[in-house]
């Protein structure tokens, strides 16, 4: 049996996955039964601290302090125990031949004149230790206090015991995870190896290949996609040759009838140009599948705006729309159905805000010049599209809805042809970047009735 590559690929990726999520929750479980381990000899010492304390006040009982002592030192993993009284002398302890010396150190030290409970950690004759003191008090008065030494070595036994554990599931699981990726991912990619040697059948020019299209599943719905494909090339390649050329469909249409020529040619046409407004803002601010799925709303809509009034999607600029009125196929009094796109994509908008908790807010503009509009680009990859100074124009008169906090505006070129239609405010005198005269714009406020 052939052992797919992509399976293997899969169950590395996969057991590399595993493998980092075993060690990060292995990391946890080591890292808390350590906690709860110091936790439990926090505890132990407490109470340790209690029965000494006990002993020694209101009256001192020597032998109460010596059963404490020994009772301590039976638990697991105790080292040594001690107890002194009030004025830091020794009064009980198991460690007679080590006690001076442990009172001469810096933990020692640290231990009879802490004022609370001190955990400290050191290492004597190899060995490492933790140490627990705990001060007596009563009120403010400090009657004595007490210290465990715990062994590093009960520890580390203890966590080897709960890593060898850790260790046999990790193996468990790992082998389990790999088997049964490499069973799924076997079965699942048998339908593409049977695609995949189709597809270099047609590659070497068998277009009378046919695939199996059992399953309802996405393989069962590839595999019928990919006969349909095959279809499509035996009867359209032409057709399949001229589309990957173009995205606009009227535009595929002229190709295919050869009425496109590989150039440009000049005509007078309508340019609308539409921004989001502040949408750098909103990609900071909001969740990027959520974005992208309005985004993608919110085009559909104001699309179909645009290709009800006869408009043509130039270019889609990030979050900006280009579309032009009037080219490739010849329109009638193209300026007005351009402003009308316009004040309708308006309206549109504000119907897509009510339906989303985000409120998009959008500028656009329309100006009316002679354009170049054509076919341009290599004979590999060509783009039917609209260039010069009117593009410029209406991009430049578009950033000024910012300044002017509109909405919508126009050219006086464009307000020239539709001016009895629309209701507008003028703004006179407006210097743009690239011009060197002032122009007059206008602000569309509504639209005539009929």
């Amino acid at each position: 049996m052939k052992i797919s590559k992509v399976a293997v690929k899969f169950s590395i990726v996969v057991s590399l996955l595993l493998l980092l999520i075993i060690f990060f929750l292995s990391s946890l479980v080591l890292k808390q039964k350590e906690k709860s381990f110091i936790m439990e000899m926090e505890l132990r010492t407490r109470f340790f601290g209690r029965a000494v304390q006990e002993a020694i006040f209101p009256k001192k009982d020597l032998f109460q302090v010596h059963f404490a002592v020994n009772e301590i030192m039976r638990e697991k993993g105790i080292i040594y125990a001690c107890a002194w009284d009030e004025s830091g002398k020794f009064i009980s302890h198991s460690i007679s031949e080590r006690l001076n010396k442990f009172a001469q150190t810096a933990v020692g030290k640290n231990a009879v004149v802490s004022k609370e409970f001190l955990i400290q950690e050191y290492e004597e004759e190899g060995e490492s230790f933790y140490d627990f003191a705990f001060p007596l008090q009563i009120g403010d008065k400090i009657i004595g206090g007490i210290r465990i030494g715990f062994s590093k070595q009960s520890m580390a036994q203890a966590l080897a015991e709960v890593r060898f554990q850790i260790l046999k599931i990790a193996v468990f699981v790992l082998a389990l995870g790999i088997l049964v990726t490499m069973l799924v991912i076997g079965f699942m990619v048998r339908p593409i190896n049977y695609l995949a040697a189709a597809a270099k059948e047609i590659g070497a020019g068998n277009l009378k290949i046919h695939v199996n299209e059992k399953g309802k599943d996405e393989i069962g719905e590839l595999s019928r996609t990919f006969n349909q494909m095959v279809k499509g090339l035996n009867e359209r390649e032409f057709l399949r040759e001229t589309f990957g050329k173009y995205v606009n469909p009227e535009v595929a249409r002229l190709a295919l009838e050869n009425k496109l020529k590989f150039g440009g040619e000049r005509k007078n046409v309508s340019i609308l140009i539409s921004d989001i407004r502040d949408f750098t803002s909103l990609s900071e601010e909001v969740p990027a599948e959520k974005l992208i799925k309005m985004l993608n709303e919110y085009f559909d809509k104001m699309v179909a705006v645009i290709t009800e009034r006869g408009g043509s999607i130039d270019k889609y600029m990030g979050d900006a729309i280009l579309s032009v009125f009037g080219a490739p196929l010849p329109l009638e009094n193209h300026p007005l159905n351009a402003v009308l796109s316009a004040w309708e994509m308006k309206t549109a908008l504000e119907k897509f805000n009510l339906e989303h908790d985000i409120k998009f807010r959008m500028g656009i503009a329309v100006h009316t010049g002679e354009a170049i509009v054509g076919n341009i680009g290599s004979h590999k990859k060509m783009e039917y599209t609209c260039i010069g100074d009117p593009v410029n124009t209406v991009s430049r008169i578009e950033s000024l809805n910012k300044e002017f906090k509109t909405e919508i505006l126009l050219s006086e070129d464009t307000y020239s042809f539709v001016s009895e239609r629309i209701i507008v405010r003028e703004i006179s005198n407006v210097k743009i970047r690239g011009k060197k005269k002032e122009i007059n714009i206008y602000e569309l406020k509504g639209i005539k009735e009929i």
